[in-house]
């Protein structure tokens, strides 16, 4: 008869070295006498996970994968170790391993077995993750900013919306020192009155990540998005950009410095409809930005943070007309804050506020203007997002609920014919949004 494995927590309690001869591939290759050597080392590397310390826990486990290969104690903290260090696909290696192991000795230990595939289960989701996000909105004056001969789409109508969106991305090679990820998404917007703002955007993306030091990282991605307005093709454009990252030490104190990025993009730009050569809006954009995330304690003694983060975002856009050629700059804060909650769940909601102002200074007199004056515009757009966690699950991922709230007015000096103001609006957008990750 073959004795039980045990388990609790992370520990091995009373392991009994399972020696057997048969058809079944042998668990170990020890004697008896050996077993306290076996439990010593296992109980070594379960103490050093414990501590954070993976290095330590691989160190002890060489001569139990020595004496006994097969031991499921020994790959599944193999996997916890390769998972602290940040090798999602050794971990994931290991605990297939494991599973292996326990599967051929007849799942001994069900807990243990059910242990490695939660493990297993947040491991993989650091090589490939999916989130599938389904929401209603009502927008007070349905809006398209960026589209068409105009630059923009106002229809002085509000409107209920129904909004979709997949996205999903996996990590081929995923270490702590680089990381190529490749992804996309697919989006929707359908108004229930106003077709011909009917949204929809198909994208994909490339991107390469890797540490130079201690604190500089540096990444390279690649997108192409394809966008459908009213149901017909709209806009097809490839960006291309660098980055460079800076990590902070951590402090200790209440602002707390996170990370620092600074970054370039090119973005090719082919508008998919027939206008007029002055607006025409094929071409190229470039920007330059950079962006500050901070970590911030509102009390001394709060034992949760804030997470701040400033961005500022220069760009310059050229065309094939001269409608639309300009230069913009982008200031943008956001804040997401954890709030206490005594009624909904054991899970803090978390708040998030953010601001956004755009100022776009474009370089020739407008067609639009009557005293063909050049262009200029100021975008303020403030948001409220409350989410909070309904649900977590190691096997079907996290369920959150999302309720959204946001205003935006923008300002334009052109005054068209009857004194017009064609770029001038106000608006506002709420509704929930319902998030599942996996």
């Amino acid at each position: 008869m073959r004795p039980p494995l045990t388990s609790r927590g992370l520990r091995p309690v009373n392991l009994v070295l399972l020696c057997w001869a048969g058809s079944v591939a042998p668990f170990c290759s020890a004697q008896n006498g050996d077993a306290p050597d076996i439990r010593t080392a296992l109980e070594s590397a379960a103490a050093s996970l414990e501590t954070g310390d993976a290095t330590a826990a691989l160190e002890a486990l060489k001569s139990v994968e020595t004496v006994e290969p097969n031991n499921p104690w020994l790959w599944f903290y193999k996997g916890r170790a390769h998972a602290l260090r940040g090798y999602p696909h050794e971990a994931i290696a290991a605990f297939d391993r494991a599973l292996d192991a326990l599967a051929s000795l007849g799942n001994p230990d069900p807990p243990l077995t059910e242990r490695i595939r939660a493990d297993r289960r947040m491991v993989r989701r650091k090589v490939t993750h999916q989130s599938v996000l389904l929401g209603l909105a009502y927008d007070s004056n349905v809006t398209f900013r960026g589209g068409g001969a105009t630059g923009l789409f106002v229809s002085g109508r509000g409107d209920a919306k129904f909004t979709s969106q997949w996205l999903w991305d996996y990590a081929p090679i995923a270490t702590p020192d680089e990381k190529l990820t490749l992804g996309g998404h697919v989006s929707h917007a359908w108004h229930s009155g106003i077709g011909e703002f009917n949204y929809q955007d198909y994208g994909a993306f490339l991107r390469y990540w890797r540490t130079l030091n201690e604190h500089w990282a540096f990444d390279l991605h690649y997108s192409y998005d394809m966008t459908y307005l009213g149901n017909q093709p709209f806009l097809s454009n490839h960006s291309l950009g660098p980055g460079l990252i800076y990590r902070w030490k951590p402090t200790g104190h209440r602002l707390e410095p996170r990370e620092t990025k600074i970054d370039y993009r090119i973005d090719a730009r082919d508008f998919l409809f027939d206008t007029a050569p002055t607006f025409d809006r094929d071409g190229f954009a470039n920007s330059i930005g950079i962006a500050q995330t901070f970590r911030f304690r509102p009390t001394k003694d709060a034992t949760t943070a804030w997470d701040v983060y400033a961005g500022y975002r220069f760009q310059t856009v050229t065309t094939e007309g001269s409608e639309f050629d300009r230069n913009t700059h982008g200031l943008y804060v956001k804040v997401a804050m954890p709030l206490k909650n005594t009624w909904l769940s054991a899970n803090e909601p978390v708040l998030q506020l953010s601001a956004s102002w755009e100022f776009d200074d474009y370089d020739n007199r407008s067609a639009f203007d009557t005293r063909g004056r050049r262009r200029d515009d100021v975008i303020t757009t403030v948001g409220l997002v409350l989410s909070q966690l309904l649900k977590s699950d190691p096997e079907r991922g996290e369920l959150i609920l999302h309720l959204i709230v946001q205003w935006t007015d923008s300002d334009s000096n052109v005054r068209a014919a009857q004194n017009v103001s064609p770029f001038n609006y106000d608006k506002i957008v709420a509704g929930a949004r319902l998030e599942w990750r996996f």
